[in-house]
């Protein structure tokens, strides 16, 4: 797949390939790779250098990938895995049915973000916004799934997402030209401490374990 971050200013296309519960990053002039690994309990984000791979530092976290509004730590997408979530309740975003979900780091955290609020839908469990607080409860940035696409396996993904961050003359925007290329999937754990869209949830809900930026399950779009 390709994808481009374009700002009011710039684009900076990129490629993106999901497989074996990672997704995968390639930028070009100057070239870098950044792979991001989705684990039962937790994510790594690395970037590919010349002597191999190595986790992207804590200190960088909260720069911006190649100038765009996006940082490291929203690809890390960490937040998935924070064990506090509650469901705050329900909100309908561009007609679908969504949680509401606010997500605390753990005491340890070294995310910039000192909360997360996602939307979260009902019927498919794809996340359609989210909004990012810095470490003194201010927002920090939003994002918004604009819309969706089938992919050759039937399933949706992203196709096209506004990024806004605090501060920013106009939104910036990600999106993404799907073929026929495989969806990854993200392992789910049979235990309570699983896959963290189960933590996502309150008792009767569902949410299904597609809960990521790029892959949705098979159901319309909206659904």
């Amino acid at each position: 797949m390709t994808g481009v971050l374009r700002t009011e200013s710039k684009k900076v296309p990129f490629s993106l390939t999901m497989r074996d519960n990672t997704v995968r990053w390639e930028f070009t002039d100057p070239p870098q790779t950044l792979v991001l690994r989705l684990g039962e309990t937790s994510s790594q984000l690395e970037e590919v250098t010349a002597d191999g791979k190595r986790k992207v530092a804590a200190a960088r976290l909260d720069d911006r990938v190649r100038g765009s509004d996006v940082t490291y730590a929203d690809l890390a997408m960490n937040f998935l895995y924070w064990p506090e979530a509650t469901v705050e309740g329900e909100q309908t975003i561009a007609t679908t049915k969504c949680w509401q979900v606010l997500c605390l780091p753990p005491a340890k955290s070294d995310s910039p973000y000192g909360k997360v609020r996602v939307w979260v839908a009902k019927g498919n469990g794809a996340m359609l916004k989210a909004e990012m607080y810095n470490r003194e409860g201010k927002l920090a940035r939003s994002f918004l799934v604009i819309d969706g696409q089938k992919t050759g396996d039937g399933l949706w993904m992203l196709k096209s997402m506004r990024i806004l961050a605090t501060g920013a003359r106009s939104p910036s925007y990600l999106d993404i030209d799907s073929r026929t290329e495989p969806i990854l999937k993200i392992p789910i754990s049979s235990g309570e401490s699983g896959h963290p869209a189960r933590r996502f949830v309150g008792r009767g809900s569902r949410v299904s374990p597609w809960l990521c930026w790029w892959c949705f399950q098979a159901s319309p779009w909206p659904c």
